[in-house]
């Protein structure tokens, strides 16, 4: 992929003092925009979701920021709850992060015991404003059931 990459709204907001913006224009390489994204979803399924069902009236709820992040991850041990966990995580990821064009969350099997949960996803992600770039993204997610936080990281490509 050639040419730059457009940082994410926060970290414009962020690093706007920094060097490397050029014409009102962050530059990223690949590799820095997949950290961002990592970055980015690792904050997000660390939110905890407060709204089990928008009251009566406010149906507008539903898709706002009340609703970001995850549900309550202590009741995450048989299949059905995980199976909805990843389902849930895919439609937080859609509806909070505009920049995914395509994800998919899959459980990774190799967990190192009964308490961790490992997912893989996988993104097709807009790179550019005018949504005429994207990029692969792969991250590999592990949640320790006991501290209900998840780690993020870019899967490695061997």
């Amino acid at each position: 992929m050639s040419g730059s990459i457009l940082p994410s709204l926060l970290d414009r907001l962020h690093f706007r003092d920094d060097p490397n913006y050029l014409g009102g224009q962050p530059l990223q390489t690949l590799e820095q925009f997949r950290n961002a994204v990592r970055r980015d979803l690792e904050d997000l399924l660390n939110l905890r979701w407060r709204l089990i069902a928008a009251p009566p009236g406010y149906d507008a709820l539903r898709d706002s920021l009340f609703t970001i992040g995850v549900p309550d991850l202590s009741i995450t041990t048989d299949f059905e709850e995980r199976h909805r966990l990843m389902r849930h995580i895919e439609a937080q990821i859609r509806r909070h992060d505009p920049r995914f064009v395509d994800v998919q969350v899959k459980e990774d099997d190799q967990a190192a015991d009964a308490r961790t949960l490992r997912l893989h996803i996988t993104a097709e992600v807009w790179v550019d404003l005018d949504r005429t770039r994207s990029a692969s993204v792969e991250l590999d997610t592990e949640l320790r059931l006991s501290r209900e936080t998840f780690r993020v990281r870019v899967a490695d490509h061997d």
